[in-house]
């Protein structure tokens, strides 16, 4: 059963919230930055700003190329992992403030909008930002997603928005990483 429609009053809000929250993401993405490194030993700390920011300038030699060597250098990428672990996160704790399914879900998409710039929006978290907010409004359309479609219209987004990110190794990685997992994976 659908659950009702969303009122503008509530669109209004979530969108001023976001609007904000977007006009203020250097100042966030700083607090982010030293909050990550607070309490933490400074080799733990550059790795927690890797995993959540995906600034891994800080992380040392030897510590990337052992990631390189486990094959976990993907870890330090931000991409569809951090979305999803974002709405893991999210509808919970929106759960709990007793937010209707479908504002959760309006307020996922917001969040992913502010997640991206937070998270220095490079190619994949592009591509994963798109690809989830696709899978959130067919959610709230009722309709089954597509993984081949989602991943098609952030290829035509993402390549909109800066038609020479075709060139950028990252993106054609990204793109060529999902597309392998969505046709290898049953």
């Amino acid at each position: 059963m659908r659950s009702p429609r969303l009122s503008p009053p509530i669109l209004l809000g979530i969108a001023i919230v976001v609007a904000i929250a977007l006009a203020h993401s250097g100042e966030i993405r700083a607090r982010a930055e030293a909050g990550l490194g607070r309490g933490m030993p400074p080799r733990e700390a550059e790795l927690a700003r890797g995993f959540v920011l995906g600034e891994d300038a800080g992380i040392d030699g030897e510590t990337k190329q052992d990631f390189r060597r486990s094959g976990l250098s993907h870890l330090l990428a931000v991409s569809g992992e951090n979305v999803t672990l974002l709405a893991l996160l999210a509808m919970p704790l929106l759960g709990a403030l007793r937010i209707g399914t479908r504002e959760r879900l309006v307020w996922l998409i917001g969040l992913i909008a502010v997640y991206v710039p937070l998270a220095g929006a490079g190619p994949s978290i592009q591509r994963a930002a798109v690809m989830g907010v696709a899978g959130l409004v067919a959610t709230m359309a009722g309709r089954r997603t597509s993984r081949l479609y989602a991943l098609a219209l952030a290829f035509a987004v993402t390549a909109a928005v800066d038609p020479n990110v075709a060139a950028d190794v990252g993106w054609q990685l990204s793109f060529a990483a999902v597309l392998g997992i969505l046709l290898l994976v049953a």
